[in-house]
């Protein structure tokens, strides 16, 4: 700017805000931690407006700071690097690089870049069953009885709904892939039909092979107090499958198992 000798000849000066810094380039030079892990450690590389200052944001899902990374400041060509290592676990979190300048002009809010993100709430199996155990039957040619399956069982089964605002209709379907079959040695597969039973609104039926069975199933609704996240089906789930083994010879010595799939199906919301 040239002094003027005539303070007339200036009309109007106008002094602007500084413009906010910018990443201009970001290299992840060592790859982002995965979701589970305790620990991370990770090298960024690149460019920024001159004289920013480049920090590592550690956030929860409401954006909250957990954890400040190192500084690092753009040198005059732009340049920085920039590493942070932790000890904290990493699921549930997300990572975000961030640019300001230092006091007295920093901004109120920074420029940020996200390099690690949380996904969306979504519907899914908070936990699902792995196996049942009817444990061991005696061995007649008549019909047996009706046997729930025992506490060695790993038969949990949870649905987390964390979605936020209006959820849409979704439901649970059992559907059995193979019927209970036993393979002797040096000899042909034996099999017991309709041995799995569906008891459900006072009706006890066999299950159908590749005929789902709805188990739960739960209309839309907005998030309220009165409308928790999870639902634990367990209970309902032991009351409603358990095992009625067919008359007819069976086989000595030889577990029988059979296939189940659980699916969980949604509508829009």
């Amino acid at each position: 700017m040239n002094s003027l000798s005539n303070t007339k000849s200036v009309g109007q000066f106008h002094v602007h805000d500084p413009l906010p810094p910018e990443i201009i380039t970001l290299d992840n030079i060592g790859g982002l931690p995965a979701d589970d892990a305790q620990q991370f450690a990770f090298k960024l590389n690149g460019t920024a407006t001159p004289a920013s200052e480049l920090n590592g944001a550690f956030l929860n899902a409401a954006d909250q700071s957990l954890l400040d990374g190192p500084m690092a400041t753009a040198a005059s060509n732009q340049t920085y690097q920039y590493e942070w290592q932790a000890d904290v676990p990493t699921e549930q979190h997300k990572i975000v690089p961030e640019a300001n300048y230092p006091a007295p002009y920093t901004l109120a809010n920074p420029t940020r870049k996200i390099l690690k993100d949380l996904p969306p709430p979504e519907l899914a199996f908070l936990k699902a069953p792995t196996h049942f155990e009817f444990a061991s039957m005696p061995l007649t040619n008549s019909q047996s009885p009706i046997y729930s399956y025992d506490g060695t069982s790993d038969a949990d089964l949870m649905i987390s709904d964390p979605r936020n605002g209006t959820r849409g209709d979704w439901a649970v379907q059992v559907n059995l892939t193979k019927q209970f079959t036993a393979t002797p040695a040096n000899m042909p597969a034996s099999t017991l039909n309709d041995a799995l039973i569906w008891t459900k609104d006072a009706q006890t039926t066999p299950l159908q092979l590749n005929v789902p069975q709805q188990l739960f199933s739960k209309s839309s609704y907005s998030l309220g107090a009165s409308t928790p996240d999870v639902e634990n089906l367990t209970d309902l789930l032991k009351s409603t499958l358990q095992a009625q083994f067919p008359a007819g010879p069976k086989d000595a010595d030889v577990p029988y198992t059979a296939e189940l799939e659980f699916i969980l199906v949604t509508a829009p919301y």
